[in-house]
């Protein structure tokens, strides 16, 4: 006992500092993002094609078509560039709104993050430092937060993926929309494939029927949604999405 209440002004030192470094790297966040967003040039070199991307479907043209000395399409799939065009209709087509869409989806995420690590633990300090040491990486990574880049809305689908799948008890219609959000996630960016195949194991190994209702509907809608989309540009956004993407050497 008494060694426990020795220890216990250290412990509230130390959640007292934890807490304090968060919230720098979060006020550091928002502060940054602010003047980012609004920053009238590129921030990093894609972000002007995306723009053009945005651009094109404004205008009603094929997204996924054959490369030109014009238009040559990205290897991302759809759903960035739907969001950023609703933006777009209100922001108007700029850097702005399309930044906006990626701060707006890494603020959700970090919402996303909160309510796991809380649930996980049931305490809210933990909850707030799970979202400082992931704003804590702003700079490591280039800013890259706050770019007109898919990832933001990935990673907030992806995680608002696993908050469904780690809810005790999950019932047909959890396992049902935890899939549609995985299909989103892969809409937003098909890397989460790669994301998408432990989070299915998991699901099967945890609540074995539920699991693989999860799994069918994910990957049913991304089946459907690719043959599709292949159909509606002549197999143009498979080579795209797909084969351009795996003769890449990184």
């Amino acid at each position: 006992m008494e060694a426990s209440g020795r220890s216990r002004p250290v412990q509230t030192a130390a959640a007292a500092i934890l807490c304090a470094l968060s919230g720098v790297a979060l006020v550091y966040f928002l502060f940054a993002a602010w003047h980012r967003v609004r920053y009238p040039y590129e921030l990093e070199w894609c972000e002007g094609p995306m723009v053009d991307v945005v651009r094109r479907l404004l205008a009603g043209k094929a997204i996924y078509a054959a490369p030109s000395l014009e238009y040559t399409s990205h290897e991302y799939t759809p759903l960035y560039y739907l969001v950023a065009a609703a933006f777009s209709q209100v922001c108007g087509l700029s850097f702005f709104a399309l930044r906006l869409v990626s701060v707006l989806s890494f603020l959700g995420a970090l919402g996303m993050l909160a309510a796991l690590t809380w649930r996980e633990t049931r305490r809210r300090l933990w909850a707030f430092a799970a979202v400082g040491m992931l704003t804590a990486t702003f700079g490591t990574l280039d800013g890259w937060f706050t770019i007109a880049r898919t990832d933001c809305l990935l990673l907030l689908l992806f995680l608002g993926t696993i908050y469904l799948l780690r809810e005790p008890g999950m019932g047909y219609p959890r396992a049902v929309a935890a899939g549609l959000l995985l299909f989103l996630a892969f809409f937003a960016k098909q890397s989460a494939l790669v994301m998408a195949a432990p989070a299915m194991a998991f699901a099967v190994w945890r609540d074995g029927r539920r699991g693989i209702a999860f799994a069918g509907v994910a990957m049913s809608l991304i089946l459907l949604s690719t043959l599709l989309l292949n159909a509606m540009t002549d197999q143009w956004y498979g080579y795209y999405i797909f084969k351009l993407i795996g003769q890449q050497k990184r």
